[in-house]
């Protein structure tokens, strides 16, 4: 309350109003400032005083991050665990729509060869929605081969910040192939001559396949009957 009489009727009064810092992410606020004036004068009580308005500005900033919801490796001929879920998280309620671009992109995991499958699209969130779920699936092959890895990346957000470190995430596609195995033909020689073997690998793999070899006596005996290799 402020008190204006014939000592003080010309000296201005202060009113200070704080705006109440919050974590709601609600833009500029608008609020008003009314006044009141009662005066055993008549011709000041009732005196009309104009409104004042006062905008509290938001100081809040939207962030938005990337959690993978499927744990661990991915198995890529398990029905169980070749879909691999994502949640993107909005950090506050916004008034308007938000937006970020969600891609994939090659690790040793290849799109172009099937390894999974490619998500390239804008996400938006609605105004009011702060959690958006989406997945990307992983390819089944019978290709035995390393353990490969392929990344989910956010990028462009429209209406929010990315929050540090939570914009990438990393998938392991764990393989579960069988090794192929090998085979050898017998062969037959005659004293003196040199024999070949013929080594076959039976099934295609995708890493390279190396095999130690050495001879081993029956009932031919090595440095009489042949050389060991």
């Amino acid at each position: 309350q402020l008190t204006f009489n014939d000592t003080n009727w010309n000296k201005d009064q202060t009113v200070t109003v704080s705006g109440a810092d919050d974590t709601a992410l609600d833009g500029p606020v608008l609020y008003h400032v009314d006044t009141i004036v009662t005066s055993a004068d008549a011709a000041y009580d009732g005196f009309a005083v104009p409104r004042v308005t006062v905008t509290n500005e938001d100081n809040e900033v939207n962030i938005v991050s990337l959690e993978r919801v499927t744990p661990g490796a991915v198995t890529e001929d398990d029905p169980a665990s070749n879909i691999v879920e994502f949640k993107l998280r909005l950090a506050y309620q916004s008034r308007t729509p938000v937006s970020v671009l969600v891609q994939t992109a090659d690790g040793t995991a290849q799109f172009a060869e099937g390894d999974y499958s490619r998500f390239d699209r804008t996400l938006t969130f609605a105004p009011g929605q702060q959690e958006i779920d989406f997945s990307v699936s992983v390819s089944a092959d019978t290709l035995s081969e390393a353990d490969e890895s392929f990344t989910v990346n956010l990028s462009n957000p429209s209406g929010a910040e990315i929050a540090e470190g939570r914009g990438q995430e990393i998938v392991t596609i764990q393989d579960d192939d069988p090794l192929p195995t090998v085979s050898i033909d017998p062969a037959a020689v005659t004293e003196g001559g040199a024999a070949s073997f013929a080594i076959h690998l039976l099934a295609p793999s995708g890493q390279t396949v190396t095999i130690d070899y050495a001879t081993a006596d029956g009932t031919a005996q090595a440095g009489s009957d042949y050389v060991a290799a």
